[in-house]
């Protein structure tokens, strides 16, 4: 959902209609997705009528992805449309509208409404044209063009809009773009953008798979096997793989492409097994050897071979690097705090909290998360049977989201687990969050059931938390 969110961050200015202007800045101001639709549905039921409250409720539910409710709410504001509405926001009304048909893989429709967008606000006519709304409906048209494989046009409307966009597209529309390129015979422009992409929003699956193609088009196999091993460490740590399966798929991916690149190969074996002086070893040729992946095996394999004594500055400084395409990565931060512990730098808790985060965040139930977790739990001075309780704040707000959406009390238990630990940072942000809601009658009941069978620390702070 991250392009819809994206792509409809426009100003409640740019609609200039009838309403209650300053109930729906606050509403959008709202940094809790949930908290903010329910605001903004309340709004709709005080003002049934107004256009703009039906366009910021559909576009709250399809950045939920809950287009087919979305949808009733489109259908309200274009019904509600006149001539005398200003063309910027029946040219939104159409851009929902064509999100809405997007998400139901109704393309054709998504393409007409995109254009009846860029008609409303008079698109190649006026030299003056908004791009904050150009680019969304270019975007839209874009992606729809690809679905049924006008690429050529395709190309045309994503060409105009990274152009005319102050900012990079999204992540979605710079993959489908590179895929028309590539579809067009523009490999090397395909490539060149997905390279792009990966290099502004990090890699991730899509981004890897595509890039692999095109180095394979492109004749590149090494280029293209330090891609796949790019792909493979991200799904290692995502899925918690052991070494015998993830060179298992490794090499049968390696078998059915035919690929003829033994250094390589060889390289990203080796480093699935942790043999970190032989991949620290390995030199690639100039080009080759600029790629990411290459860069973060070697740098990672230097600073697991240098932690029996102190790992080299130079090698840190090459792991933070990396970060702007490992950003998605929950090896990449295992490594850089391990590395960062070994090394000459600043090791602390208040240096390493967001790395150690990171590494939790992208994969909580993995056996690296448990060991990063103990790590923080031995910074912030707490016992090593803490880790199997601490919980991160955005752990929190997610066991917090799913008790609240479903009128479920259990989802808390973890949440009362944090609150019998000894004084840290995450147990203080339990207390007010949980303070935050024991207005709710079944919240309510839950605390006081617990804190009945409670004592010590935890019956402390159910107390204090009752009390607000």
């Amino acid at each position: 959902m991250v392009i819809v969110t994206a792509i409809l961050c426009l100003p409640v200015s740019a609609c200039r209609v009838d309403g209650p202007r300053d109930a729906i800045a606050e509403a959008l101001a709202t940094t809790d997705p949930q908290a903010r639709h329910i605001q903004l549905l309340h709004l709709e039921q005080r003002y049934p009528k107004g256009v703009e409250i039906d366009l910021r409720v559909a576009q709250s539910l399809l950045a939920q992805g809950r287009s087919h409710e979305a949808a009733v709410y489109v259908e309200s504001a274009r019904a509600s449309l006149s001539r005398r509405v200003d063309s910027h926001v029946v040219a939104e009304t159409y851009l929902l509208s064509a999100l809405v048909a997007l998400q139901a893989n109704d393309h054709e429709s998504a393409r007409a409404h995109a254009t009846a967008g860029l008609e409303a606000i008079r698109y190649g006519e006026r030299p003056d044209v908004e791009t904050a709304l150009v680019v969304p409906l270019l975007n839209v048209r874009g992606r729809s063009l690809v679905a049924t494989e006008a690429y050529s046009d395709a190309v045309e409307d994503f060409t105009v809009a990274s152009t005319l966009s102050p900012s990079p597209l999204p992540a979605e529309v710079l993959l489908q773009y590179a895929v028309s390129l590539a579809a067009t015979e523009r490999v090397p422009d395909a490539l060149a953008e997905i390279e792009r992409r990966n290099r502004i929003y990090g890699y991730d699956y899509s981004g890897l798979l595509t890039e692999v193609s095109l180095y394979e088009a492109e004749k590149q196999p090494d280029m293209a096997m330090l891609s796949l091993a790019a792909y493979f460490e991200e799904l290692r740590h995502e899925q918690d793989l052991s070494e015998e399966e993830v060179i298992g798929r490794f090499e049968g991916v390696v078998r059915d492409s035919g690929t003829d690149t033994p250094a390589v190969i060889k390289m990203v074996e080796e480093f699935f097994r942790h043999n970190w002086d032989v991949v620290a070893a390995v030199r690639l040729p100039e080009g080759v050897s600029d790629h990411p992946a290459y860069r973060y095996m070697r740098a990672v394999a230097g600073t697991r071979a240098e932690a029996r004594a102190e790992v080299r500055p130079e090698l840190l400084e090459e792991l933070v690097a990396l970060e702007e395409w490992f950003r998605g990565s929950q090896g990449y931060y295992y490594f850089l705090w391990s590395a960062f512990k070994n090394g000459s730098g600043r090791y602390s808790l208040e240096a390493m909290t967001p790395t150690l985060e990171r590494a939790i965040l992208l994969a909580p139930e993995s056996e690296r998360a448990d060991e990063t977790r103990r790590e923080l739990v031995r910074l912030m001075g707490l016992p090593p049977e803490a880790a199997s309780h601490i919980l991160l704040r955005e752990e929190i707000d997610i066991l917090f989201s799913r008790a609240l959406s479903s009128a479920d009390a259990s989802p808390l238990a973890r949440v009362f687990d944090v609150l019998a630990l000894p004084d840290n940072r995450y147990t203080t942000y339990a207390v007010v969050a949980l303070g935050s809601i024991n207005h709710v009658p079944w919240v309510r009941e839950a605390l006081e059931a617990r804190l009945a069978v409670s004592d010590g620390r935890l019956a402390e702070r159910l107390r204090s938390v009752l009390s607000t």
